[in-house]
């Protein structure tokens, strides 16, 4: 007798089996029954009752495929729910109401100082577009982007966001009036070297951040009035 590998089907074979029609008949129809599926298709409106398990039915005018359990049609899609019941698998919306998600610390994590921060870019800068006008001790604010190097929260400060040492650059041109002096007058967490020297339109410091998120104040001492413009600051980190 010959079985059937997939479907586990009998065909008696007749020159050595016995064959009894209504028992080999009820065979094939059973393994039919068990194994067979039944793939039926039309409109969402049209998709009839549940209580066949097994069958499967596609909804042309939606493209949902649907699976009766035998006592309902259970949505089989590509697309999960959004804001399901609880204990429901689902994407979920950001909230702290009943069935949504509170946001993660994703952001913070990467960030400088986070648990797993990003490799910053060893070169920032940051710039001045307008004028500076000075008749005493002044101190450079600085404008641009949020950047691990600046941000409108401290717009007097340059930001070193890693440890280690930093050589800072500041440029200006032109500058009208007397040459003044310039110098890193405070920050947070620094050594610096070369504090003050006459700027006749660029200057430099060695700067040792002593931890992340270190930050450095620059000041301009005039020698009588005067006013620069086009000012830029670059912090290289280099060891």
């Amino acid at each position: 007798m010959q079985t059937l590998t997939r479907t586990g089907i009998q065909i008696p074979d007749q020159l050595t089996d016995a064959f009894t029609y209504r028992a080999h008949l009820a065979a094939i129809a059973q393994a039919v029954e068990q194994q067979s599926v039944i793939f039926l298709t039309g409109m969402a409106s049209q998709r009839p009752a549940a209580g066949k398990a097994g069958r499967v039915w596609m909804s042309t005018d939606t493209g949902d495929f649907w699976w009766d359990t035998g006592g309902a049609w259970m949505l089989v899609n590509h697309d999960p729910p959004a804001n399901a019941a609880a204990g429901t698998p689902s994407l979920r919306s950001l909230g702290t109401a009943a069935g949504t998600a509170a946001a993660g610390t994703h952001s913070a994590q990467h960030a400088p100082g986070g648990a797993d921060p990003l490799p910053e870019a060893p070169v920032g800068m940051v710039t001045r577009g307008a004028t500076l006008g000075y008749s005493g001790p002044t101190t450079i604010v600085w404008q641009g982007p949020a950047s691990p190097y600046w941000s409108s929260a401290s717009p007097n400060q340059i930001k070193l966001p890693h440890p280690g040492a930093w050589l800072v650059e500041i440029t200006a041109d032109p500058i009208f009036g007397p040459s003044p002096d310039i110098g890193c007058s405070g920050g947070s967490g620094i050594t610096a070297t070369g504090c003050s020297q006459q700027f006749i339109g660029v200057a430099s410091w060695l700067i040792i951040a002593e931890g992340v998120n270190a930050s450095a104040i620059f000041e301009i001492r005039p020698n009588g009035d005067g006013n620069a413009s086009g000012f830029s600051a670059t912090a290289a980190h280099i060891g």
